[in-house]
């Protein structure tokens, strides 16, 4: 008997130490002594109440299945326990595997609000919190403030505002954290007058705002003076200098435009955190001020502030817009220093980087060694292609795309029929309007129209204008460009004539479809005409294309005189492009000594550029003309370079490209033989002789 009490005493007295310890780990946030305790005990020796200790230490400790084998240990697990391993669950990041465990609980369970408030924390789906309502209201826990307070935030981080406001609206007694949630809600999904109207009834209500409701509505905050109203108010509180309400105005400044308000509060604060710089690299990238956030990033290295993944986010976002590879390889390189995960936003920003500075082979690279990739990052991958003219690349990715179980979005669907327009894969792009139309995915028409139209299939693109309940002036313009190169001259005249009917003011892009069709047309009335109504009565001002286009209509009609005159008058000055354009005609006209002069011109402005002296040989060549070949030798002297020409044809919904002198084809030896076998045929029948 005395042997049992004392073996009871000592048990007790362990179990005491033991919470005691717990306790101590979870207070200091001891991760060492906490993962060594936890190795120390196994789940059958130790009771109920330590277990759950247990089960809160794991969620210290990182060890979400450890928390698990503990809770199924114990045999009748009470709601205390249940509550402690979804708060477990849910700070380890197994939100999902919280919410599946909150849908077994016992219906002998009773939840308290403790339990609601954790698994709403959870939730990241509409219908969840839905439900969760339902169960909330129905056991009476709509009366628990706090219990509402996490159901506003629920709905607010699940984008359903309408919902929360319900919530908030209802209620009769509201705490400050309960407008906290209702104006972050509203500042998060980008509601800035709802946020601002409901913090001025706040007001109003004589609730005093606290850090995290300033920090929230200066997030809102989209108009200068609107924040210089919330900084007063600030002021007067004495709020100003706390670290997090200083990151958010410089943040808020920054977002406005007022740099100079945004680096005083930057020049002021003796120890700048990472926030700090970070939202003043963001604020310069979002209003374009690319190169002096590069600055901010050096002066944040000089002051020995360590970049964190969002700080490398933004200013790679700098390097793609100012197609700065040299800079873009050495932030990489920062990155890899760091030994920072690519993984999400920081590899796709890397791909995007590099995509748009040219660095294609980089770009592959980072995305072939990614093991976990999401949606953005098949998108950053497929503009990359696109961008650096590998539309083929770019469709093979997005097919790639299709064995995997990331459903593309708008960006990547609206990228690959791009790709389909340029390299005029109708089939492949007939695949995905059909996608478009079976899953009610909305894109631009414009991308339609131009698929169509630059496969030829006009009726199509006509049908795909025709049908769509509300045009832009891009699509307009798409339309009557696509009836131009259609040579469907009076449908663009249609069309245009409908678009100034509905009131849709044309733009440069309209006018120089028009222009093309005039020059087309050999229209010289109507072309001028057009011109001169340009800025009279569609208040635009001529650019060099318009005029480049007069050049072209004239020299196309056969006013030489005239279209030299103009390039001599015309503004903007001809420039390269605007000789060119005449250079063209010069051949149809058999004017020599004035090509031999615009070639001048085109030769002056960039040496290398190819197009001016195969133009200038193709008037030379004449029989016992040796011009030309002076022109081509001098060509090869300068090093003038053109792109080769490129083809491709879809066959059995596959993209083949050939280019010139290409020999990497699989099958270029039986090309070559259908190549021979056509000469033959064609020479046979009489045509070509020479060939």
């Amino acid at each position: 008997m005395n042997a049992a009490l004392v073996e009871r005493g000592c048990a007790e007295k362990a179990g005491k130490c033991l919470r005691i310890l717990i306790e101590e780990c979870l207070a200091l946030g001891d991760v060492a002594t906490g993962k060594e305790v936890l190795s120390q005990f196994r789940p059958t020796r130790v009771s109920a109440e330590e277990t759950i200790l247990l089960i809160r230490l794991c969620a210290l400790c990182g060890t979400a299945e450890q928390a698990l084998t503990l809770f199924q240990a114990l045999s009748e697990p009470k709601v205390v326990a249940w509550n402690a391993i979804l708060n477990t669950l849910l700070k380890l990041g197994r939100s999902q595997h919280a919410i599946n465990l909150f849908a077994i609980i016992p219906s002998s369970i009773v939840h308290t609000s403790h339990t609601y408030v954790t698994v709403l924390q959870a939730c990241s789906k509409a219908i969840h919190v839905h439900l969760l309502e339902s169960q909330i209201v129905e056991r009476g826990f709509d009366r628990h403030l706090h219990v509402c307070n996490s159901l506003i935030h629920a709905y607010a981080q699940c984008g359903c505002l309408e919902s929360a406001r319900h919530v908030f609206d209802r209620l009769r007694i509201r705490s400050v954290v309960t407008w906290c949630a209702m104006i972050s809600g509203y500042a998060r999904h980008a509601c800035t007058s709802e946020a601002l109207q409901l913090f001025h009834h706040m007001q109003l209500q004589a609730v005093e705002p606290n850090q995290v409701t300033f920090i929230s509505i200066l997030k809102a905050c989209a108009k200068l003076h609107e924040g210089k109203i919330l900084h007063l108010l600030i002021l007067c509180r004495g709020m100003e200098l706390q670290s997090f309400i200083a990151n958010s105005l410089l943040d808020m400044y920054a977002k406005c435009g007022s740099f100079e308000l945004a680096s005083s509060f930057l020049e002021r604060s003796c120890d700048a955190s990472v926030v700090t710089w970070t939202a003043m690299i963001g604020g310069c990238i979002q209003h374009g001020r690319l190169k002096e956030a590069l600055r901010h990033f050096d002066k944040m290295l000089e002051n020995e502030v360590e970049p964190n993944e969002v700080t490398f986010v933004n200013i790679l976002k700098a390097c793609s817009s100012l197609a700065d590879l040299i800079t873009g390889r050495l932030i990489y390189g920062f990155v890899v220093e760091r030994h920072l995960c690519l993984q999400g936003p920081l590899g796709n920003a890397i791909i995007d980087m590099y995509g748009k500075c040219g660095g294609l082979q980089d770009a592959h690279h980072i995305f072939d060694g990614l093991h976990h990739r999401n949606v953005i990052t098949w998108s950053a991958m497929m503009v990359a292609y696109s961008h650096n003219g590998f539309d083929e690349d770019a469709l093979y990715l997005f097919q790639r795309m299709q064995h995997t179980d990331i459903l593309p979005d708008k960006i990547i669907l609206a990228c690959a029929l791009k790709a389909c327009s340029t390299i005029v894969a109708l089939e492949f792009g007939k695949l995905i309007h059909s996608h478009l139309l079976e899953n009610d995915v909305m894109l631009d028409n414009k991308l339609l129209i131009e698929l169509y139209a630059k496969c030829g299939c006009i009726e199509d693109a006509c049908r795909a204008f025709d049908t769509s309940q509300k045009n832009s002036l891009a699509t307009w313009n798409a339309i009557i460009l696509g009836c131009c190169e259609s040579c469907k001259f009076d449908r663009a005249k249609y069309y245009f004539d409908a678009m100034y009917e509905q009131g849709i003011k044309p733009n440069h892009m309209t006018l120089s479809c028009l222009l093309f069709f005039c020059s087309h047309m050999g229209l010289v009335t109507d072309g001028f005409s057009l011109f001169k109504e340009m800025s009279k009565q569609y208040h635009a001002c001529p650019k060099l294309e318009h005029f480049v286009s007069l050049v072209h209509l004239l020299g196309g009609t056969g006013y030489m005189d005239e279209a030299k005159c103009l390039l001599a008058t015309m503004p903007p000055g001809p420039g390269p492009v605007g000789y060119r354009s005449l250079l063209s005609q010069c051949k149809a006209h058999s004017q020599g000594t004035l090509g031999q002069q615009c070639f001048e011109h085109v030769a002056s402005g960039d040496q290398r550029e190819a197009a001016g002296y195969v133009l200038m040989s193709s008037i030379h060549i004449q029989p016992g003309s040796h011009e030309g070949e002076e022109t081509e030798g001098l060509r090869k002297y300068v090093n003038a370079w053109k792109k080769p020409a490129k083809a491709c044809i879809e066959v059995s919904g596959k993209v083949h490209s050939f280019s010139v002198k290409d020999e990497c084809h699989p099958l270029i030896d039986d090309i070559h033989a259908k190549l021979r076998l056509l000469r033959v045929q064609i020479m046979a029948a009489g045509h070509m002789h020479g060939l």
